[in-house]
């Protein structure tokens, strides 16, 4: 849920506050991590309409009026990248043990100009254009599961 939501609904001000915690919130839009439970019941499920209103709005109304809790954190999150096979939720806070596991190496060459970009700031992506003018490999990784995003741009 953006820091933004809670810049609005809390009015911290800036989305680079250094505040963090867990607001109730009224309207959240960007991501949701809906409850399994909520999926699985035919009266509380999840509807993105309601008349003319936006399906984030309509979402955020919907839930409200079933009596369904939203609520926005921006709590700092270690192991955001779960492995199923090492995830163990017998733990009080299984993220946490999740650091150890995290990618390390990668990264990704450009033959062409034989140079390299490694060790990015967590969070950062590369983005560079196609095959035909940065011939590029991905360098090994040495720890962990390498996650690529490719997006075509047609302009």
């Amino acid at each position: 849920m953006g820091i933004g939501s809670v810049c609005r609904a809390v009015e911290t001000c800036s989305p680079f506050s250094p505040a963090t915690g867990i607001w109730n919130v009224p309207f959240v839009n960007g991501a949701y991590l809906i409850n399994g439970s909520l999926v699985r019941s035919p009266e509380k499920f999840p509807s993105f309409i309601n008349g003319l209103l936006d399906p984030d709005m309509a979402f955020c109304k919907n839930m409200r009026d079933k009596g369904i809790f939203m609520y926005m954190t921006n709590m700092v999150r270690y192991g955001h990248l779960v492995n199923p096979e090492t995830f163990d939720i017998r733990q009080k806070n299984p993220d946490f043990y999740e650091i150890y596991s995290n990618q390390k190496g990668g990264g990704c060459h450009f033959l062409r100009y034989n140079c390299s970009v490694v060790d990015l700031k967590r969070g950062w992506t590369l983005m560079h254009p196609g095959r035909l003018t940065h011939y590029h490999e991905g360098l090994p990784v040495t720890k962990g599961t390498r996650y690529i995003m490719v997006s075509f741009v047609d302009p």
